[in-house]
């Protein structure tokens, strides 16, 4: 019994550990008031030391977002990988312009259907999660208003590059 007490309260611990949350906003002019989803963007992937996992339904050629990329991805320790969608977010044109990123298109379910990728996220050194509804566009990123979180947490790191991993 003795055994099974403390199990169980290892588990209610583990289950309320606390997990650093940022909200982040875009919006057009200087509305944003609280955290600011394209800064986050460029300081996180500027702070990569190990890799950036990214994915973006779109990502134009308009983005602010290929400058912080390109410079992650030419540093020799740091591995940069991005997820597009196969049809909007053009994984050839990714490629022309991150050569030493690994991209990755969306893949299609066996009866050929292609499958949409919607997903908007950037991991860092798999710790740091930035989630967001904002495509890699001029608008997303100037016009729109936008909202994420900021995550430190590596369980969930994690989880999002082992199921983005196993969806190649």
């Amino acid at each position: 019994p003795a055994l099974s007490v403390a199990v169980l309260r290892g588990i209610a611990g583990a289950k309320s550990a606390h997990r650093d949350l940022t909200p982040v906003w875009t919006m057009p002019g200087n509305e944003a008031t609280t955290g600011h989803l394209t800064n986050q963007f460029h300081d996180v992937v500027a702070a990569a030391r190990i890799s950036v996992t990214c994915a973006t339904y779109n990502f134009s050629s308009t983005s602010s977002m290929w400058d912080a990329l390109q410079k992650a991805s030419e540093e020799p320790e740091v591995v940069v990988c991005v997820y597009v969608d196969a049809g909007k977010g053009d994984p050839g044109g990714v490629k022309a312009r991150l050569p030493r990123a690994n991209v990755y298109r969306s893949a299609n379910l066996p009866n050929g259907q292609p499958i949409v990728s919607h997903t908007k996220f950037i991991v860092v050194d798999h710790e740091i999660v930035l989630l967001t509804s904002a495509n890699f566009s001029y608008n997303a990123e100037n016009r729109n208003i936008e909202f994420g979180l900021l995550i430190h947490d590596s369980g969930l790191a994690a989880s999002i590059e082992s199921t983005m991993a196993s969806k190649r």
